[in-house]
């Protein structure tokens, strides 16, 4: 709803990341977003599974740092309302979430992979 309808696909970086190489090599990945897939990390590479009271059975959460999102997918489906009720399910079962986004996006990947 921020963006216009032309922008179809947004690359999420976070601020603090330093690239050495052409971006595209990151946005050619968008070839691999089909069907109903919304959103495309990758793994976070501190293993949390001796400290993941949330997903105890998955080693590694997802890594928002790079996110591929692609919007026409978001835009015709009901992304907002599944992220909304992911949100409330995890805040409701454990008060709080310890690396909020990136909470979100492991337990959808976990839960949800049509979406991811």
């Amino acid at each position: 709803d921020i963006l216009p309808l032309y922008v179809k696909k947004v690359i999420v970086i976070d601020t603090d990341l330093l690239f050495l190489r052409d971006i595209s090599q990151i946005a050619a990945h968008f070839q691999y977003l089909n069907g109903g897939v919304v959103f495309a990390t990758a793994e976070d590479m501190y293993n949390r599974k001796k400290t993941n009271r949330y997903f105890p059975h998955k080693d590694h959460g997802e890594n928002s740092g790079v996110m591929l999102l692609n919007l026409d997918t978001m835009r015709h489906s009901d992304w907002n309302d599944v992220w909304m009720a992911e949100l409330q399910r995890l805040v409701g079962k454990f008060g709080h979430l310890v690396t909020s986004d990136q909470d979100v996006l492991t337990s959808l990947a976990l839960y949800r992979p049509d979406l991811h």
